[in-house]
């Protein structure tokens, strides 16, 4: 959906905000604090959604409606994510975007899969 890739992009770029300003690259001193609490606060929430999603079989039914976004889109947007907060040196949070990108996978091939009952 229009509303999941927006989400999607604003939180990379929250994440990519952070690092850089982590990192010094803007040149300025910035609120990274404030953001690393908002984003490890949204990376647990978003893995337990996920976990959520994928033990119950009602919400896997619910989730296999056609998404207007390709695939290929989250998965470059998570390849972002991770990369940037490996760079940034953020081992919980490029733990946790892993995980985020790995459910997001299981889920698509099940949701993929014809139900069967």
């Amino acid at each position: 959906m229009l509303k999941d890739i927006i989400l999607d992009l604003v939180v990379t770029a929250g994440i990519l905000g952070m690092v850089l300003l982590d990192l010094g690259v803007l040149g300025v001193e910035g609120p990274v604090t404030l953001l690393w609490w908002v984003l490890t606060l949204y990376t647990g929430l978003l893995l337990l959604v996920k976990l959520g999603a994928l033990l119950s079989a009602r919400t896997l039914r619910q989730m296999n409606v056609s998404d207007s976004v390709s695939p290929l889109v989250h998965r470059v947007l998570y390849a972002i994510n991770v990369l940037a907060l490996l760079a940034g040196a953020f081992w919980l949070l490029s733990a946790g975007w892993i995980g985020i990108w790995a459910l997001s996978e299981v889920l698509r091939t099940r949701t993929a899969q014809p139900a069967t009952s």
